[in-house]
């Protein structure tokens, strides 16, 4: 892992905890900061769930690194 890397998750790691601390706070009943907060959380994980199932290809990705497609061992390609 880069050292930018280990940053932004770091700095994911404070955020959702407080994000989600200032939406139950915020609404009237603690269960509708909940819901608010569980809700934030689907609409950020989706987009980027369904942008990974389009991008992540292992088969290109273990050629392009010269990988044997279906042991995964890195150099055992022809």
């Amino acid at each position: 892992m880069t050292p930018s890397c280990d940053a932004v998750r770091s700095r994911k790691r404070l955020v959702a905890p407080f994000l989600t601390g200032h939406l139950i706070d915020a609404a009237d009943i603690a269960a509708a900061g909940c819901t608010t907060a569980f809700l934030t959380s689907a609409a950020v994980m989706i987009p980027f769930g369904l942008l990974a199932v389009a991008a992540i290809r292992p088969e290109r990705d273990a050629r392009r690194l010269g990988a044997d497609v279906t042991t995964g061992v890195v150099g055992a390609s022809r």
